[in-house]
């Protein structure tokens, strides 16, 4: 931010450091109203694996592998293989390695 003000008159600089309260205040607000109440909505395993569900990712088959068990886990690592098949030995090994049995 030095950089930002280095050779600048006082009066040029007052204008920058206005024009930057602005957009932090704007930054501030926008965090709280819409990053916050994300960040908080996601955080949820639960959440996460529900919203996951019809996804054929690790992710969708780690949040309900915490939140259901092994059975919802492995029903999703089938889903997943299903739907691209190219993902078998990948999820076979991932599956062997956390005792999910397919």
């Amino acid at each position: 931010m030095a950089s930002f003000f280095a050779g600048k008159t006082i009066g040029g600089s007052l204008i920058q450091l206005q024009i930057c309260f602005l957009i932090s205040s704007d930054v501030v607000e926008k965090l709280g109203s819409f990053g916050l109440p994300w960040l908080h909505a996601h955080s949820d395993v639960a959440e996460i694996s529900e919203a996951l569900k019809d996804s054929p990712s690790l992710v969708s088959i780690c949040a309900a592998l915490l939140t259901h068990g092994k059975v919802e886990a492995a029903k999703r690592i089938q889903q997943a293989i299903a739907e691209r098949p190219a993902t078998k030995t990948h999820f076979h090994a991932w599956a062997l390695k956390n005792n999910i049995s397919l």
